[in-house]
């Protein structure tokens, strides 16, 4: 081993190699223990994630079933339903990647609820408290953004239209492959049981 690495370049090099490979492994560990854990919290344990979210959100948001998709839409393309703190060089928190002071926000919530920050109930609920005007954590932004407004979500007559005018009023991302989020809203879509409301999304 020493012949192989015979400089200190070469052994730093070894050595970043072994920290990058433990780091790694320990991510993946990290996000299937929490993905187990995420099963073992849903309620409904004949439910997928994406079918619970689903459902909580119809039963406790004054949403639409087509907005509601469009929620779930965006939270599988953010985290894929992970509820951890996500590391990398924007270290983000839970379903919605949340960033900088939205996350103190989510901290604080959980706080004020007595709950683990990483509950996925807790974290739908704190999308839902976004959503309210008159919330202390309200952070849905009635304004233009890249050509959306809210009366955009307010009339969405499909999945894919509320997917997209969610991302852009409340994800605001830097960058969308609304092509992706389509997509995924079309298949959640078809994924979703009935609906609490008695109307099956389309």
């Amino acid at each position: 081993m020493q012949k192989l690495f015979k400089t200190k370049k070469e052994r730093l090099l070894l050595l970043g190699l072994i920290l990058l490979i433990i780091g790694s492994t320990m991510l993946l560990v990290a996000t299937l223990l929490n993905k187990k854990n995420i099963e073992q919290e849903l309620k409904n344990g004949d439910l997928s994630p994406a079918q619970e979210a689903y459902e909580y959100l119809l039963k406790n948001g004054d949403l639409s079933p087509e907005q509601s998709v469009g929620i779930v839409a965006n939270i599988r393309q953010q985290s894929n339903f992970d509820t951890s703190v996500h590391e990398g060089e924007f270290p983000s928190t839970g379903l919605m990647c949340w960033t900088m002071a939205r996350e103190e926000q989510l901290s604080e919530f959980a706080k004020e609820r007595g709950e683990e920050v990483t509950n996925f109930y807790l974290q739908l609920d704190f999308i839902l408290e976004e959503l309210k005007d008159s919330s202390e954590y309200a952070n849905f932004q009635l304004a233009n953004y890249h050509g959306y407004t809210v009366e955009d979500w307010n009339e969405a007559q499909s999945s894919e239209e509320a997917a997209l005018a969610f991302a852009y009023l409340y994800v605001r991302p830097g960058h969308l492959n609304e092509t992706t989020l389509r997509d995924l809203a079309a298949e959640l879509s078809a994924e979703v049981p009935q609906s609490s409301k008695g109307s099956q999304v389309l």
